[in-house]
């Protein structure tokens, strides 16, 4: 029988079952590619905590040897602040694999989040065991503009931060100051904190300075809270001891 094409049901039939088919297959597309979406983000993830922990070279090291040395070196551990109520989960790193009987903490990777210029950034910044300086900073999203705001990403940037105190600042002092004129004298509460803004980026870097400073704050609070005492230190009496050794089953996972 001849299908008569130009028949109004014809041609909705058509155009429903043509729809169906190329919807399902942009799903199957997205569905397949997903998995590998998301193995990409977690090597980027593992790649930036390599680097601010200084457990390797990523650019040297395959794929499999850098999901192991994260796997052994690193464990996630959630912290409450308790102002806010707020949870943060905190990447712990060690000195050495968590295999052996005790493991001097290396540094907590922090979560830091926040609106930028144009969308939301977000990223880790790491500070020492001891809770005292920064190890690094790193940026996992943002859509700042390239060679503005996008220079966030720039390694010389953020070298910067390296060795930034952190410890917590004189009442109404911030854990760091971005932009402005540098500190010139010992007695400038910006001295030791101090970092430059980026070129043509006041936005983004008056955005990267906010969210930093309250992200750090709640996590000394929280730091506080969970007993947290500066690294490979015995705990006095009475308080309870930093996670030198691997924490339980139920502050793990990735």
């Amino acid at each position: 029988m001849k299908i008569n094409t130009k028949n109004p049901l014809y041609v909705v039939v058509f155009s429903v079952a043509s729809s169906i088919v190329f919807t399902a297959g942009i799903m199957l597309i997205q569905v397949a590619a997903q998995g590998a979406i998301d193995r990409n983000q977690k090597l980027l993830e593992q790649k930036a905590l390599l680097e601010l922990f200084k457990l390797g070279d990523p650019r040297a090291m395959p794929a499999r040897e850098i999901a192991r040395t994260v796997e052994t070196r690193t464990r996630r551990m959630e912290l409450t602040d308790p102002q806010t109520g707020r949870t943060m989960r905190v990447v712990v790193a060690y000195e050495g694999e968590l295999s052996r009987s005790f493991v001097r903490v290396r540094g907590y990777a922090v979560p830091i989040e926040g609106m930028g210029f144009w969308d939301v950034i977000r990223g880790y910044i790491a500070v020492a065991g001891d809770l005292t300086r920064v190890l690094g900073v790193t940026f996992l999203r943002h859509a700042e503009t390239p060679g503005l705001g996008g220079e966030i990403m720039n390694p010389q940037w953020r070298r910067k931060w390296e060795g930034l105190r952190v410890s917590p600042p004189a009442q109404g002092g911030r854990f760091v100051y971005i932009g402005g004129s540098a500190p010139d004298s010992s007695q400038d509460p910006r001295q030791g904190r101090f970092v430059e803004a980026i070129t043509g980026a006041t936005g983004t870097s008056t955005a990267v300075a906010k969210f930093v400073n309250e992200d750090l704050a709640a996590f000394q609070r929280a730091a506080r809270a969970a007993g947290l005492i500066p690294d490979g230190v015995e705990k006095p009496s009475g308080q309870s001891a930093p996670p030198q050794t691997p924490p339980g089953p139920e502050s793990e996972g990735r």
